[in-house]
């Protein structure tokens, strides 16, 4: 009875076996399960898992590598991982499947991509791949993978190298320059990320937008401007961080268009690339020279309001104790540097000298420049506001400097 019983479970435990086999191919199995996990273990970077799916005689090959144990395999899967930022396969469930040899062994064949980012330079760099894994135990007993990773492995060839002088994004700021000295502002701007941050000086943090309005701007008063960068000088740097870096020292020359001035500026830049675009720039460069020749373009596009007072104090003033005069005086100080700081500049005050020849009837005078109508006009309320014309007998004379030709063409033309 006993043995009868054994025939009925072996035939049984056969029939199941048979059963199961007849299923050579099928897209749901728990060997599919398993390579969707070792997947997501190798995006995860759990080294200890993914090692855990192989057996530990398991013969690993990839592309035309020796045969590789999966300790030498995990060596190389982590130098790749430790030069990303980040990395992973996917594999669409219906790129899965599980078949049965008429040797009958029991194979998962997998297509995915490869996806990672380099670090440093940021770059993008994805691959098809295609992996066929060979169970025995629900472990992975031979693996056999294919893919054309060359990209990565230039990428992360470059990326090794934390300083050199000859890199693709030297070049490419080579040819930012190119398109400013050309004024190619769309072909400028596409040089920037959309989210770039740009400084220049003690600017606050700028759009590529917004720099390159006051380029154009400013650009629109000169001409054969030009920024020459010393070549030999260009470098391109990877920071501890990963960073990448490209440092430019050069100089800006211009004249402007109005005056001739000839400018000479030197400048230094850094960039910062990722995915082969600036996401920040920092620039630094002295702005007296700009400064100097835009108000020597204003004033002969727009020049300033010379302002002249002269006066003499009244018996009110001269009424007053000393410390009600200093403290008048000590009261005028605030509205004065509010003046100042409104582009008002004070040219003279000074004593109406005794011997001077057809001198005016008055003991002091001053002489303001102002930089337009508005200002001037709100200069002679705020005087008269202040109580100054009870103190002081004056008159007042005010006009454009228009120059000596001008003035003189107009007396001519009387």
């Amino acid at each position: 009875m006993r043995n009868l019983i054994f025939s009925i479970l072996a035939l049984f435990i056969f029939s199941s076996s048979q059963a199961q086999d007849k299923v050579r191919y099928t897209q749901k199995s728990p060997e599919i399960e398993i390579v969707k996990a070792y997947y997501k273990a190798y995006s995860d970077g759990n080294w200890e898992a993914f090692t855990a799916f192989y057996s530990k005689d398991a013969v690993i090959t990839h592309n035309d590598s020796k045969e590789l144990s999966p300790a030498e395999l995990l060596e190389g899967v982590k130098y790749h991982a430790e030069r990303c930022v980040e990395f992973g396969i996917s594999v669409p469930d219906d790129e899965l499947e599980r078949v049965i040899t008429d040797k009958g062994e029991m194979w998962v064949n997998a297509w995915g991509t490869w996806a990672g980012v380099v670090k440093g330079s940021g770059e993008k760099i994805s691959f098809p791949t295609h992996s066929t894994f060979q169970f025995k135990n629900g472990k992975i007993v031979e693996e056999h993978v294919y893919y054309d990773d060359s990209k990565l492995r230039a990428a992360i060839a470059q990326d090794k190298v934390r300083y050199t002088q000859q890199a693709p994004e030297i070049e490419t700021t080579k040819a930012y320059f190119t398109a400013y000295n050309e004024g190619e502002w769309e072909k400028l701007s596409a040089f920037y990320a959309k989210d770039a941050s740009i400084t220049h000086n003690t600017s606050p943090k700028l759009t590529a937008a917004q720099l390159l309005g006051g380029f154009k701007s400013n650009l629109e008063l000169c001409t054969d401007y030009k920024w020459e960068l010393i070549e030999e000088e260009l470098e391109r740097v990877i920071t501890d961080k990963g960073e990448m870096w490209v440092n430019i020292w050069g100089n800006w020359t211009g004249t402007y268009k109005i005056t001739g001035d000839k400018i000479n500026v030197p400048t230094h830049h850094a960039f910062r690339f990722k995915e082969g675009k600036i996401i920040r720039e920092w620039a630094y460069y002295d702005t007296a020279e700009f400064n100097d020749a835009k108000k020597a373009v204003e004033a002969k596009t727009n020049p300033p309001i010379h302002f002249i007072e002269m006066w003499t104090a009244t018996d009110a003033w001269k009424n007053l104790s000393q410390k009600e005069r200093g403290e008048y005086m000590v009261g005028l100080a605030d509205p004065i540097q509010g003046l100042m700081e409104q582009g008002v500049e004070i040219i003279s005050w000074g004593v109406n000298e005794g011997d001077t020849d057809q001198r005016a009837d008055y003991d002091f005078y001053a002489v303001w420049s102002f930089p337009n109508a508005a200002i001037k006009q709100a200069f002679e309320k705020a005087v008269e506001g202040s109580g100054w014309y009870k103190y002081f007998e004056q008159k007042n004379l005010a006009g454009k400097n228009i120059g000596v030709e001008a003035v003189m063409g107009t007396l001519i033309g009387m």
